[in-house]
């Protein structure tokens, strides 16, 4: 299921305000370059497996509360949804509490939501550069040893080219 370009964007125009960007940070760029890395700015957006919030998953060995959540949904808690593709057990974590399936429709409202809170509570509070960003958007933590370089070279062209 793909997302009008426009409406996707009249979306970002929304939400951009709600980041508590520092520094020379921008909102709106940092919204655009994720939905593009994430799902060709909502072309590819149907939901994506993590096998790691799974059985046997190192997220699933490490979580009560997801190993409850996939008892309960299956495989729908262990996947990302939406032009942003936010995992269902980071929602979860950050308060959600409705069916998977409302973060991937309608048009990406609600899952929004979850990603503003996610980089406002996680993410914003310690990167300073848009590298940092992308890295802890892709592997949970800019400060780990997991450097998504890919990704965050396609971040930084997006963001620093947005549409």
């Amino acid at each position: 299921m793909k997302i009008d370009k426009e409406n996707l964007e009249k979306l970002i125009d929304q939400y951009a305000p709600l980041l508590n960007c520092h520094g020379n940070l921008d909102g709106k760029k940092i919204l655009t370059a994720l939905a593009y890395c994430e799902s060709d700015y909502g072309q590819i957006r149907r939901p994506r497996f993590e096998k790691s919030y799974a059985p046997g998953g190192y997220y699933y060995q490490r979580s009560p509360e997801l190993r409850t959540n996939y008892s309960i949904l299956g495989a729908w808690a262990a996947c990302s949804y939406g032009s942003f593709q936010i995992l269902f057990q980071t929602a979860y974590e950050l308060g959600f509490r409705g069916s998977p399936v409302l973060l991937w429709i309608p048009e990406d409202a609600v899952g929004l939501q979850y990603v503003v809170e996610l980089l406002n509570k996680r993410i914003l509070p310690k990167a300073q550069k848009p590298q940092e960003i992308a890295d802890a958007y892709n592997s949970g933590s800019f400060t780990d040893q997991i450097i998504p370089t890919d990704y965050i070279n396609e971040f930084m062209d997006k963001y620093n080219n947005p549409i």
